[in-house]
């Protein structure tokens, strides 16, 4: 069992930073929070980088134009969707991380702050994504049945 964290109210802050370089990012979170450092969300750098793109990273079927995301099925689609949820029973997540084309900050910082117990992250929960990311015709994919 890993030890206990004492928090005892230390700083942390949203990641979202308006920087365009990962490494002027990471140095001024490392300086100002060195304990629980943030991951530098850099969406001025790439729309990869906007937070619901983030977490589209290996979705079947995902388009990003001007940093918004949609689905545009392809012939194999329902393979790509069997295979999440087969990935998902299995516990096995480590092919669906986010490279570093799409968190250069969050791989940055990882490479900086390998000696820290924690870093902080921020990330979309599913509801968030699912009304966000969206089908061709502009609907939310949380109401189509199978992908919600």
């Amino acid at each position: 069992m890993p030890a206990k964290i004492e928090f005892s109210c230390l700083p942390t802050a949203v990641g979202s930073m308006p920087h365009i370089d990962p490494d002027e990012a990471c140095s001024i979170v490392l300086e100002y929070l060195p304990v629980v450092p943030a991951w530098p969300q850099l969406p001025g750098r790439s729309p990869l980088e906007n937070m619901y793109v983030q977490y589209s990273e290996g979705f079947p079927g995902i388009a990003v134009d001007e940093g918004k995301v949609h689905i545009e099925p392809s012939a194999d689609f329902d393979v790509g969707l069997e295979r999440i949820y087969a990935d998902s029973e299995e516990d096995n997540a480590v092919k669906y991380g986010i490279s570093a084309e799409y968190a250069a900050g969050l791989h940055t910082l990882l490479s900086k702050a390998k000696k820290r117990e924690m870093v902080k992250g921020q990330m979309t929960g599913p509801i968030t994504w699912g009304l966000t990311v969206t089908d061709r015709d502009g609907k939310a994919i949380l109401y189509d049945e199978t992908l919600a």
